[in-house]
């Protein structure tokens, strides 16, 4: 139980304070374990900041980029973890590169 000092000052006993940072630390462990699993979170590491706008959206260089990819024969799902982007947003690329590639 905490304790009140003077002027809402808080004061927490030895015990209490060691249960409270096995509560946190377990929390971490959790929040770890979730971010090791998250795709967003290898993707992060990842990604080539040239590539991306301050948005998040890619840049000039990030969509010539993807357009290689495809040119090179890379599949949705390849360009997507190779860029580290959403299927979605390369799918979207991948329809936008086969029409630039259709009319040249």
């Amino acid at each position: 139980m905490i304790s009140r000092r003077q002027k809402g000052e808080a004061v927490m006993s030895s015990r209490e304070l060691q249960e409270l940072h096995r509560h946190l630390s377990a929390a971490v462990a959790i929040v770890q374990k979730l971010l090791d699993g998250s795709p967003d979170a290898s993707l992060s590491f990842t990604r080539n900041p040239h590539h991306f706008r301050e948005t998040g959206h890619l840049s000039d260089a990030g969509i010539e980029t993807i357009y290689k990819l495809f040119d090179d024969g890379r599949s949705i799902e390849q360009a997507a973890q190779e860029m580290g982007i959403s299927i979605r947003g390369a799918a979207s690329r991948r329809r936008a590169w086969a029409k630039r590639s259709s009319n040249q």
